[in-house]
C-alpha cells in the first residue's frame, strides 16, 4: 500500500545481456546476466541480495565463465546518511580459489540545502 511505503516494499531488478562479435580470430560470443532483490524491514532499515553471472565463449571454443552473490543490509541514517553492510563471494574460472570480500560503506549528501525536515 502506498501509505507503507515508507516501511515496507520490495524492489526486484535484473538484466540480461548477449554479444556477439567477428574478429580475425573467430567469433566471439558472450552472455550475462544479474537480478537482485531488496527490501524494506523497516523504515531505516532494508536487506538484499544480488547475483551475477556471465560466460564468454572465445573464438577457440574455450568457455570462461564467471558468477558470484552478495548479500547485504543497509541503515538509512537520515535521508542524506547511509550506511551498507555487505559480505561478497566472487568465482571465476580462470584464477585459483574463490574471491571473498566484506565491505562497509558511507553514503553522505552535503550542499546548501537544509537537512532537518518539518
Amino acid at each position: 500500500p502506498r501509505n507503507q511505503a515508507k516501511y515496507r516494499n520490495v524492489v526486484v531488478r535484473g538484466e540480461l545481456y548477449a554479444r556477439r562479435k567477428n574478429t580475425a580470430a573467430g567469433r566471439r560470443r558472450s552472455i550475462g546476466l544479474y537480478q537482485y532483490v531488496e527490501t524494506k524491514v523497516s523504515r531505516s532499515f532494508s536487506v538484499g541480495a544480488r547475483g551475477d553471472w556471465a560466460l564468454s565463449i572465445e573464438p577457440d571454443g574455450r568457455r570462461h565463465r564467471i558468477w558470484g552473490g552478495l548479500p547485504y543490509v543497509t541503515w538509512w541514517q537520515s535521508p542524506w546518511v547511509r550506511f551498507r553492510m555487505s559480505y561478497s563471494m566472487r568465482h571465476d574460472d580462470d584464477l585459483p580459489g574463490n574471491d571473498y570480500r566484506a565491505v562497509l560503506q558511507l553514503v553522505a549528501a552535503a550542499g546548501p540545502h537544509k537537512h532537518d525536515r518539518y
